[in-house]
């Protein structure tokens, strides 16, 4: 993880099998997290269960809630990320922990993967119409469309 991985760059990450993230710099710390609540969307109920599993019941309760955005050595405290490196040495350091995980023969690395991850796994397969259907609306409604157009002028404020 190179740079911010709000909202979807953080749901990329969590679907990774180990994650490294660049410290950033002192004045200008790079962050992660579910920060869809900031803007009035609620995370999908599979990638709010997936945070849970990942940082915690209580701590990813309050991350959904809050839309919190973790700095790197937040983000490893709380276990949403395993090592924290100087940002040039993401790539050295991802490279040769993807080393390691390619020694291990797919299906076993596949399948113990699966074990932990299962009833999440049936019950996403169960409910991803009714997921989908669900978030389409709420995120078509009159007030998270407010809230989206706000949340699109403050990004647009930060940048001039």
């Amino acid at each position: 993880i190179e740079g911010h991985a709000p909202a979807a760059g953080c749901m990329l990450a969590l679907a990774t099998d180990y994650r490294i993230m660049g410290a950033g710099k002192n004045d200008a710390p790079i962050t992660i997290g579910l920060n869809e609540s900031q803007f009035g969307i609620v995370a999908p109920p599979w990638l709010a269960e997936l945070m849970l599993l990942t940082i915690g019941h209580r701590e990813g309760e309050k991350a959904l809630a809050l839309g919190t955005l973790y700095t790197p050595n937040d983000a490893l405290r709380v276990g949403l990320v395993d090592e924290v490196v100087p940002s040039p040495e993401v790539m050295p350091r991802a490279l040769a922990e993807a080393a390691k995980w390619a020694e291990i023969p797919p299906m076993a690395r596949a399948g113990s993967k699966s074990i932990p991850r299962k009833p999440l796994l049936e019950k996403l397969a169960s409910t991803r119409q009714n997921d989908t259907d669900s978030f389409v609306s709420f995120v078509a409604g009159q007030g998270v469309q407010k809230h989206l157009g706000l949340y699109l002028e403050s990004l647009q404020k930060k940048s001039k």
